[in-house]
């Protein structure tokens, strides 16, 4: 994302687009709110989304949403990976955060890759069959 901030729109064929970012004072990055303001997603599918956070209350998959809107477009699913603090405070991590890597287990990524997989699969059938399937 941040390879195209100086870009005036951002171009993709794929049908499948994820969004990965930190959770900043309970929203998205400006960078990442612009980056979604920039890309053309008329290609896309299904898109999703997730959001590390420290684990304290954010709702970002709502300010995605709001700016897919403007394109038409939703989140197929969205997930939130909790984590060491991610925003950018000067402050080295307090005693809550010394075993954060330790809550990104790989059940958990397998969870979240897992569901992803799932609706790819269910987005390919709906175009296939041309019906249309409920969302997990």
């Amino acid at each position: 994302m941040i390879s195209t901030m100086k870009s005036k729109s951002v171009t993709t064929h794929a049908k499948t687009v994820g969004f990965v970012f930190p959770i900043y004072l309970t929203t998205l990055p400006k960078p990442v709110r612009e980056f979604l303001r920039k890309i053309d997603l008329q290609s896309a599918d299904y898109i999703f989304s997730v959001g590390t956070r420290e684990g304290t209350f954010s709702f970002p998959e709502a300010n995605v949403n709001y700016e897919l809107k403007k394109k038409g477009k939703q989140l197929s699913a969205s997930f939130l990976v909790n984590m060491i603090q991610n925003t950018p405070t000067g402050l080295k991590p307090g005693p809550a955060d010394k075993n954060w890597l330790e809550k990104i287990s790989p059940a958990n990524v397998d969870r979240i890759m897992k569901s992803i997989a799932v609706q790819i699969y269910l987005t390919i059938l709906q175009g296939l069959f041309f019906i249309k399937l409920p969302k997990i």
